[in-house]
């Protein structure tokens, strides 16, 4: 799987985790956050030491804020970076689908649930 898809996936299951769920797809749910949390967590810490490497600073030493974002050293050199990070392939464990019919009731918001769209069955 590729990073940027592991970080949604991730993501989205963190979203679903937060909902009330019978128990079973919520032990599903769990399941899965936790089967993607090392290898999303690792991939988040890649993407932060990119960002660090690629931020200008201030004679302190201090990001240089620009609106609501900070400038870079460099951007061509960052955005690079990023997308050959979000481009690797890692390997995580098995995914568990969980069934639509527990997840009907839910009220989520469509591009929440829309990297998770094949483990619904």
């Amino acid at each position: 799987m590729k990073v940027s898809e592991l970080l949604n996936e991730y993501e989205a299951f963190k979203t679903l985790g937060e909902k009330e769920l019978p128990f079973e797809a919520a032990l599903t749910v769990a399941g899965n956050i936790e089967t993607l949390r090392v290898p999303a967590e690792v991939a988040i810490r890649k993407r932060n030491e990119i960002t660090e490497k690629h931020l200008e600073r201030d004679d302190k030493g201090s990001p240089i804020k620009v609106g609501d974002g900070y400038k870079l050293k460099d951007s061509a050199a960052y955005t690079k970076e990023m997308l050959s990070l979000e481009e690797n392939e890692v390997e995580i464990g098995d995914i568990k689908k969980i069934p639509k019919s527990v997840l009907s009731s839910l009220t989520i918001a469509p591009a929440k649930l829309a990297p998770i769209l094949k483990y619904i069955e």
